[in-house]
């Protein structure tokens, strides 16, 4: 039998991917193997290890690596361990195909490692864009490396044919995440209180905000101006995620812990798991910051977002996704327009596929066949 192994190195992507790895488990004509590394092993990004045990998901293999982001050379660091590490991986378990998700630097990493060994690799979601943000380039050479490519809209699929890409070995499937919304049974409100300690209030606004990394200063600027914004509502409930671990990302949640100790209306919640993320956004009246979960994931919810900056520039948005430069005025107007003002329309989500996961491992199997 064949040994397809399949990376997760964060809350985001596995949440993404929790029920395409469910269903992975349940094939018996392949050796299905779990590796688990990145912040999902940090205490100070929540230990999100514990969300794939609570998921009765068992790992097959931990590969701890240091996470460095106070710098870009610290963030090097980091990038040389991920490759020598599974380096050595990929020498000792010889996988026949890896499948990795996204854009972010390890996942870049894992790859180049993985292409120097002639490790075949399934990338999920190439094509994409988000211009503002080194993951576009990770993305774009992550692509580069894979074998196979599945993407979440056809317009992604003509993407990475102009890049290069063989058409047979491009298959257009949707958002995993899109889908994931669909199957899930949400917690109520009254649940999501009790567990991260806080109180929705008639309006709710969820704010998830990660570094600008290819601008200047990383996005600080247009962060403070989010929050001098914010600071003008307080009859709202303002809820916080934690930031993804990129360079700079601990000067954010310091802003944001500034905040909250000078906002009873607020709440900062590092990691809630997939489950609890959608729920609060699902029982929110606004998602706002430059999240990719603002473009993907809140339009299946009928969720209205704010998109800030230039993160995710590039990408196919919705009709409810609102793209902003940071400015305080129009920002304060946009919320109130949301709030107060807007009838919620239904949204049609241009990332969702009917079938995606089983989609997948169809896809998989096909693949197996010819390795």
């Amino acid at each position: 039998m064949k040994k397809i192994f399949i990376v997760t190195s964060n809350r985001a992507d596995y949440g993404i991917m929790s029920n395409l790895i469910y269903l992975l488990k349940k094939e018996k004509n392949n050796r299905f193997k779990l590796v688990v590394t990145g912040s999902h092993l940090e205490k100070k990004y929540g230990y999100t290890i514990n969300e794939i045990l609570a998921d009765k998901i068992n790992p097959n293999h931990i590969i701890k690596v240091p996470i460095k982001t106070t710098d870009p050379k610290k963030n090097i660091e980091s990038i040389t361990n991920y490759m020598k590490n599974f380096s050595k991986f990929f020498y000792k378990q010889k996988p026949d195909l890896l499948i990795l998700l996204g854009d972010r630097y390890e996942i870049f990493s894992i790859a180049v490692s993985a292409f120097i060994h002639k490790v075949p690799i399934v990338h999920l979601y190439g094509g994409e864009s988000t211009l503002g943000v080194f993951d576009d380039f990770f993305r774009y050479s992550i692509s580069k490396t894979a074998k196979y490519h599945l993407v979440s809209n056809k317009l992604y699929k003509k993407k990475l044919v102009s890049l290069g890409a063989i058409k047979k070995n491009i298959f257009t499937v949707g958002s995993l995440g899109c889908e994931n919304i669909k199957l899930m049974n949400f917690e109520k409100p009254i649940n999501l209180e009790k567990k991260f300690k806080f109180k929705f209030l008639k309006k709710n606004v969820l704010v998830s905000f990660h570094p600008e990394t290819l601008s200047e200063d990383y996005g600080l600027k247009g962060f403070n101006i989010l929050l001098a914004s914010l600071s003008k509502f307080k009859d709202i409930m303002i809820i916080f995620t934690g930031t993804n671990p990129d360079v700079l990302n601990q000067k954010i949640l310091e802003q944001i812990k500034k905040f909250v100790s000078n906002n009873k209306n607020s709440k900062l919640i590092y990691s809630m798991g997939k489950k609890g993320y959608l729920s609060c956004l699902k029982n929110c009246n606004l998602l706002i910051g430059n999240s990719s979960s603002g473009i993907i994931e809140a339009p299946s919810l009928n969720t209205p977002s704010i998109n800030l900056g230039s993160r995710q520039e590039g990408r196919i948005f919705a009709k409810s996704v609102i793209n902003m430069k940071f400015n305080k005025r129009l920002i304060i107007k946009q919320i109130n327009e949301i709030l107060y003002n807007k009838k919620s329309k239904k949204i049609i989500n241009p990332y969702y596929k009917r079938n995606t996961a089983n989609e997948i491992v169809r896809i998989i199997r096909k693949i197996n066949g010819k390795i």
